[in-house]
């Protein structure tokens, strides 16, 4: 009789003990199913996206189209719709679906030829006036950032400038003017800011009011002697702006934007550039103040 018990008590532990094991595994599957399931909505995915490889920019709109920008700044519209967690995207470039991908607070939107992340995502350096960034043989700094109304020397004294309509800004607004010393570390001749070495800069005022050069407003890039106009869809007017081996050039960055920026001393004031030389995207973030 004893034994007989002895054994009943055997049984019931083993069965006990193998409950446990089976709750735990449970519940290691369902993490692992909750982090693998982690999904994202159409509104946060609206906005820009950058190509690491390519800089190319993918803008997914709220209404359900797409403006997809490759080097000459010109529009490939498509549409886009979201489906558990794949992007469907229709455009001329990009002729696979998206899979959106989600690691350590940063998503990205990836098929076998395009990586894309958002320009608040993308890894950056955070510098101050002054200080330098270096990638793929580029040295970048940003010198001195201002204000002004006045068009630089190198247009009024154009040879095209007969063709280029007055640069006087519209009322309320001014230019971003922003100083950038680039160092060619190469071997070969860059051109800035579209063949060899592509720039995009960016003003943030107020974690969120941003001015770029890409925008559909007209911003330029100038030296003392050459000048290149961006000119938002319809690509860009000048020459290219060219950088020797083992040299520095000095560019100034002129951005419209409104005078409250200029004016307003306390909100926070960034500029970030987001350059793509030879392999891959490079993003440096300047603190004004």
């Amino acid at each position: 009789m004893k034994k007989y018990i002895a054994l009943l008590l055997v049984a019931a532990m083993c069965l006990s003990l193998a409950a446990c094991g089976g709750g735990s595994e449970d519940s290691g599957n369902q993490s692992a199913v909750t982090n693998k399931t982690q999904t994202v909505t159409e509104a946060e995915l609206v906005g820009e996206w950058y190509e690491v490889k390519s800089a190319d920019r993918l803008v997914l709109n709220s209404d359900s189209t797409l403006d997809y920008y490759r080097q000459n700044g010109i529009s490939h519209p498509g549409n886009w719709k979201l489906n558990d967690n794949i992007i469907d995207a229709n455009n001329t470039y990009i002729d696979s679906d998206l899979t959106i991908e989600i690691a350590n607070g940063i998503t990205t939107l990836k098929n076998d030829e395009y990586t894309f992340m958002q320009w608040s995502g993308l890894p950056k350096d955070e510098l101050s006036i002054g200080e330098s960034g270096k990638k793929e043989n580029i040295i970048i700094s940003i010198t001195n950032v201002s204000f002004t109304t006045e068009t630089p020397s190198a247009i009024l004294n154009s040879v095209w400038n007969k063709d280029i309509e007055e640069f006087t800004p519209q009322d309320g607004m001014t230019y971003a003017k922003i100083s950038v010393d680039i160092t060619n570390m190469s071997k070969q001749e860059i051109n800035i800011p579209e063949v060899n070495l592509k720039l995009d800069v960016v003003l943030d005022y107020n974690d969120g009011f941003r001015y770029a050069t890409h925008d559909n407003q007209k911003s330029y890039f100038v030296t003392d002697t050459d000048y290149v106009i961006h000119e938002g869809i319809g690509g860009q007017f000048g020459r290219d702006i060219q950088i020797q081996p083992l040299q520095e050039k000095t560019i100034e960055i002129y951005i419209p934007c409104p005078e409250l920026i200029a004016n307003d001393d306390t909100a926070p004031l960034t500029v970030g550039i987001i350059s793509h030389y030879d392999t891959e995207i490079y993003y440096c973030e300047y603190s004004i103040r």
